[in-house]
């Protein structure tokens, strides 16, 4: 029963596909694995060099490759054997899944910015507030029309929340 765990596993069988094919609960699979050192290596066994095949394959997708390809053709009655070599280019889309997975902090898909400074309103006035929510809309507009800037940070690098009156940077 452990090698056709196994087997089923290097086909991409779950442990939920195991409890439907042997007929018994998930809990049984669960227990089985507990109690047997063999069904359990053997389904970590077949589990892990699927998940390796799939993963090179995807790996082998995000870079391309080439491989060596035959054509057979009818031409003039007489059939004609050529050998060839077939490139696959790099998908670019398993480049970027394969990237965000193992360097998530230089390929990420979007980006974190947080906050540092304070801003005291407790103590400020309305007028105040009004005027700190002015020069807020003021410094959203200037930036929204500064392609390449980061928020916060203007084209030479200064704090721009150093330029809001009342903010602590």
């Amino acid at each position: 029963m452990a090698g056709f765990a196994k087997d089923l596993c290097l086909l991409g069988a779950t442990d939920q596909d195991l409890a439907k094919h042997f007929e018994v609960s998930l809990a049984t699979i669960n227990n089985w694995k507990k109690k047997h050192l063999a069904f359990r290596l053997a389904i970590k066994a077949g589990k892990f060099v699927a998940d390796a095949q799939v993963a090179g394959a995807l790996f082998q997708r995000a870079k391309g490759w080439s491989c060596e390809e035959t054509d057979i053709r009818v031409i003039d009655k007489k059939v004609v054997v050529t050998k060839y070599t077939k490139h696959y280019p790099p998908d670019t889309g398993a480049a970027i899944y394969i990237l965000n997975n193992r360097q998530k902090e230089l390929w990420r898909s979007h980006q974190v910015f947080e906050h540092a400074g304070k801003i005291a309103t407790d103590q400020l006035t309305d007028a105040q507030l009004d005027a700190k929510a002015q020069a807020l809309l003021a410094l959203v507009t200037k930036l929204s029309a500064e392609s390449g800037t980061l928020p916060g940070r203007s084209h030479e690098g200064e704090n721009l929340a150093a330029e809001l009156p009342g903010t602590d940077t």
